[in-house]
């Protein structure tokens, strides 16, 4: 059975709403409940021998040290985002590289190894943010996973090749790309490998589509966000359809959680990137 690969955007319910409108643009650091989700995603990862990425943003960092040395002496890979959790395209383009650089060297002086992997919070990365990706070279990381091959308002790049591969940058450097699930329907894309599309449809057609793109020879990426496994988070007042789709099934994400680590074989990005790299061991 081919590997795909799992990852976890590790949210607070707030970071998650941050965005929309009407609803609050931060949430005490006493109140983030990122225990919660990362509870129960380790321990289900565990039940069933699996290990996965965790993207950390910096300031969630410094606030869970423990979770961040944990899940890597765990064999699970520790990835970033940047300290803040903002869009790309909210962040000034002189604070970009000394927010990713300051994310970067936190994460690493927590667990001790490097740090590969770069994910833009919300999946941000547009058109107009493509030049990040050079400075995302520069700074040392090996592949970048914001890319989400869609055309939508707020996220995705279309034009941009569905599966794992190498994309040249606007300096002509090169980085693996590692996009999510999509699929192609009446001449559109859509992300369903990412939520809250994962919450909408049933767990038996996302094995399936998983399936279909394995048998035409190409691993994809599944990923969560560690609020969705926190169903008593409480709820904000909300416009109906932020409403709708971030709470939608809260309850079943769980269960969608064990149904595809208990079908599908799961393995970090990075092992994607660099085949049985050591890096990707249980710390010490």
């Amino acid at each position: 059975m081919m590997l795909n690969a799992l990852s976890f955007n590790v949210e607070s319910y707030g970071d998650a709403l941050a965005a929309a409108p009407h609803s609050p643009n931060a949430v005490c650091p006493s109140d983030d409940r990122i225990e919660y989700g990362l509870s129960i995603v380790r321990e289900l990862l565990e039940r069933y021998n699996t290990q996965a990425t965790f993207f950390f943003s910096g300031e969630i960092a410094r606030r869970h040290p423990e979770w961040v040395r944990r899940l890597s002496k765990e064999g699970h890979e520790i990835a970033a985002q940047l300290m803040t959790f903002r869009r790309l395209v909210d962040i000034p383009p002189e604070h970009f590289r000394g927010e990713l650089q300051q994310c970067k060297t936190l994460l690493e002086d927590l667990i001790d190894r490097p740090v590969r992997g770069f994910r833009a919070p919300y999946f941000s990365m547009i058109r107009q943010t493509f030049w990040t990706l050079d400075e995302i070279v520069h700074l040392g990381f090996n592949y970048d996973a914001s890319i989400i091959p869609v055309r939508h308002g707020d996220f995705g790049i279309p034009e941009v090749l569905p599966n794992i591969h190498k994309l040249t940058t606007l300096e002509h450097q090169h980085i693996t790309e590692v996009p999510p699930l999509t699929i192609g329907w009446t001449g559109h894309r859509f992300p369903l490998g990412t939520t809250p599309y994962l919450r909408l449809i049933p767990s038996g057609w996302t094995w399936l589509f998983i399936r279909r793109r394995n048998r035409a020879g190409f691993p994809t990426l599944i990923n969560f966000n560690t609020w969705e496994f926190d169903p008593a988070q409480p709820r904000l007042t909300l416009p109906w359809l932020k409403r709708a789709f971030h709470y939608y099934n809260l309850s079943g994400t769980i269960r969608k959680l064990k149904y595809l680590c208990r079908h599908v074989h799961f393995a970090p990005i990075a092992q994607f990137v660099f085949p049985g790299d050591s890096l990707l061991s249980p710390a010490g």
